[in-house]
């Protein structure tokens, strides 16, 4: 994921195979679920986050990857 750190939008670079549904959750370091939901774009808009550290969680039905990026 690109830019990290990052003040607004956020690029991931997963490819989602045909026909596979996948959810995305945005994880604040105390393990709250701040932002979610299908996931349906390779950028999103995280300007209304505090500055802090944060996981991007995607979730399919085989599998979980996650990663951490740093809201400015």
């Amino acid at each position: 994921m690109y830019p990290n750190p990052t003040r607004g939008m956020l690029n991931i670079n997963y490819t989602q195979s045909e026909g596979q549904r996948a959810t995305y959750s945005i994880i604040d370091v105390l393990g709250r679920i701040v932002a979610g939901g299908e996931y349906t774009s390779s950028t999103y808009d995280v300007s209304h986050l505090k500055a802090g550290t944060y996981i991007f969680r995607i979730t399919t039905n085989k599998a979980a990857y996650t990663a951490a990026f740093v809201k400015e």
